[in-house]
């Protein structure tokens, strides 16, 4: 039987994945608290007045620096949200706070190659997160999937990198989910439409 294996959310794209014990889905939206910050790059083709959706292009991003993958995060009970990764100390800020937005910018920037576009503004976009599609979504990925790429590339996968929201066990085939799409399918009591493959970001 296949069943949920992890749900994750990214509050800032492409830094940190905050996992999830239980999740409420709104028809329309995407996974609450996904990607609702985004990290503006100082070489972008938009700037921080921008609303609405933007190509990820334009932000911070694990494709860009693949050592992102390593930041955990998590939500304290104040909304604090805190941040984890090997490389550097532990970091806990108010995202709507200025300073701690700053600390930010300079926490992350210390991962990124002085080559590479460097962490100018931190964007908001509370309304429906900075997620992959111009359409509100969710991501769905098999872990069936993921172990068959990692066996075909001789090379094991961390999931974390492909920054998905809802994790599905082994019951499923190799890629099976590429044939889900015009369908529907249930995960726990909610039934989702699925639209499309993910389009990866490229560096």
């Amino acid at each position: 039987m296949t069943r949920v294996t992890g749900l994750f959310r990214h509050p800032i794209k492409g830094v940190g994945r905050e996992p999830l014990d239980t999740v409420t889905l709104t028809a329309g939206k995407t996974m609450p608290g996904d990607r609702v910050w985004a990290i503006l790059l100082d070489r972008a083709k938009i700037d921080a007045t921008h609303q609405g959706w933007a190509h990820c292009a334009n932000f911070l991003r694990g494709a860009m620096v693949p050592s992102l993958v390593a930041v955990s995060a998590r939500t304290g009970t104040d909304e604090t949200l805190h941040l984890s990764h090997p490389a550097l100390d532990d970091l806990a800020v108010d995202l709507n706070d200025p300073a701690d937005a700053a600390r930010l910018l300079g926490w992350v920037g210390q991962l990124i190659p002085p080559t590479r576009s460097q962490p100018a503004v931190l964007l908001a976009t509370p309304d429906r997160g900075m997620t992959d599609t111009k359409t509100p979504t969710v991501s769905i990925m098999s872990e069936a999937s993921l172990r068959a790429m990692s066996q075909k590339a001789g090379h094991s996968f961390d999931a974390g990198r492909f920054r998905g929201n809802i994790w599905l066990n082994e019951g499923l085939a190799p890629w099976e989910e590429h044939e889900w799409i015009g369908r529907d399918i249930t995960v726990g009591g909610t039934t989702l439409r699925v639209v499309g493959r993910i389009e990866r970001c490229r560096s």
